[in-house]
């Protein structure tokens, strides 16, 4: 068992995905998505992440979707005191910084009401119920040129609701559409709250790439925030 201290963070990074998008029928859809992010000032890689879905108009103006993601997280858990156990005793010991990989499956179920509030503004509104399964394992770390485990990770389940309010403007004769957001992330309290501000271009009706700004602010003691670069391609068919 490893012990760790925390204290409040502020970090940029950035995100990159890409998606594919395939129209089954009028009603039906189904997506796959490759998501990559960076952390600590878009010097080192925060996760990978693979996910598919599908979609269904309910009607017009309401759709609703769910999915799968498959995500791996890369930790940094710096300098540590950890547990080992290396015969018949157990003792402390000193371990140096090291990095390991952590998995989590993640399943959503979302809603999302969009309306036409002019000719050329529209807003939407989704919300989506989160689950969230990290698995046990154990860590292996290097100590004194032998591996050993250092830190044992529990499993873990969480629920969280996401709402998320968009605003977005269709500039006349531009293939450019800039969009505003503010998501909540709530359990028995909010967890975080997520902005952004980008633009969508469509290249062709196929093919698009959004630009984007995000900052996040976490609740709690530390109340780390993240603001984040992003840049999304998306292709449908």
């Amino acid at each position: 068992m490893a012990v760790l201290s925390g204290s409040a963070q502020d970090d940029t990074g950035m995100w990159m995905s890409a998606s594919v998008t395939k129209k089954l029928s009028s009603k039906w859809s189904a997506d796959a998505e490759i998501e990559y992010r960076m952390r600590d000032n878009i010097s080192q890689t925060d996760r990978l992440s693979v996910g598919l879905g599908v979609g269904y108009k309910l009607m017009k103006g309401i759709k609703i979707s769910a999915d799968y993601t498959f995500i791996e997280d890369y930790k940094d858990a710096g300098n540590t005191v950890a547990l080992l156990d290396f015969s018949d005793n157990a003792s402390q010991y000193n371990v140096p910084s090291y990095t390991y990989w952590q998995q989590r499956h993640r399943f959503n179920m979302s809603v999302t009401g969009s309306l036409k509030l002019s000719k050329r503004w529209d807003v939407s509104l989704r919300e989506r119920w989160q689950y969230t399964y990290r698995p046990s394992e154990d860590i292996y770390g290097t100590y004194n040129g032998q591996r050993r485990v250092i830190k044992t990770v529990d499993g873990k389940g969480e629920n969280i609701l996401r709402s998320r309010l968009t605003v977005s403007y269709d500039i006349k004769k531009s293939p450019i559409q800039p969009y505003v957001s503010c998501e909540v992330f709530t359990t028995d309290r909010i967890e975080k709250m997520r902005y952004m501000a980008g633009a969508e271009y469509d290249i062709t009706k196929q093919h698009s790439v959004k630009l984007y700004y995000m900052y996040q602010k976490e609740s709690g003691n530390d109340e780390n925030s993240l603001q984040a670069i992003g840049i999304d391609y998306g292709y449908k068919f």
